[in-house]
């Protein structure tokens, strides 16, 4: 299975310039039957993406997430497997996809986006 982040700008210039963090998509996930959250990391600040006039600007979700010695064990076992294996273990998901970018003028632009999914083995 595959995850997809687009966003389209449909304004009145040809383009515009966005300024946001690592990704101009970010994707953050729950694991309900566990109660688990997957989160994102942030590797860089103000990036630069020109966003052509209705072409849609799209990422692709690719796995993250971490854990450290505090976490329970039943976390850091599952986020080991989450992590080194393909698709997404068994579960129901709610994956909340946000863009959070600024424009050059400063405008802050947020939008957010939630699907949910259920993985049967």
């Amino acid at each position: 299975m595959k995850l997809f982040g687009e966003i389209t700008y449909t304004g009145d210039k040809d383009e515009v310039t966005i300024i946001h963090s690592s990704s101009a998509i970010l994707f953050s996930l729950e694991e309900k039957v566990r109660g688990f959250d997957i989160g994102y990391s942030v590797e860089d600040l103000e990036v630069v993406t020109v966003l052509k006039k209705g072409e849609p600007y799209r990422e692709e979700y690719v796995k993250s997430g971490g854990y450290d010695a505090g976490n329970p064990s039943d976390y850091v076992r599952f986020i080991k497997s989450f992590l080194n294996n393909e698709g997404f273990p068994s579960g129901y998901y709610i994956v909340n996809g946000e863009t959070d970018f600024f424009l050059k003028d400063k405008e802050r632009v947020n939008i957010k986006a939630t699907i949910n999914f259920k993985v049967v083995e």
